[in-house]
């Protein structure tokens, strides 16, 4: 996936010497995606071990995609995991 370019994210974001302003954006939201699906992880081990880390990984992405966290804190994440 991609972002969609704007041209707001180059007043708000400075671009470096090796990536523009919406590379740099891009980067920082594979990052959090990324770090969404390792939190899901973290708080469901026991599931993880019982699906296996390919099918965990499909199922914490399609969960992450339905249920978008809407806490400024990764620890409410998991809320409706289980009933997912």
């Amino acid at each position: 996936w991609r972002l969609v370019p704007d041209e707001r994210t180059s007043e708000m974001i400075a671009e470096s010497a090796t990536l523009s302003s919406h590379e740099r954006l891009e980067l920082y939201a594979q990052q959090y995606w990324w770090r969404i699906l390792d939190s899901i992880a973290e708080d469901f081990p026991g599931v993880r071990k019982l699906l296996g880390s390919d099918r965990f990984a499909d199922v914490s992405e399609r969960y992450a995609v339905t249920h978008p966290s809407r806490s400024y804190t990764l620890r409410d994440l998991g809320h409706a995991f289980a009933g997912f």
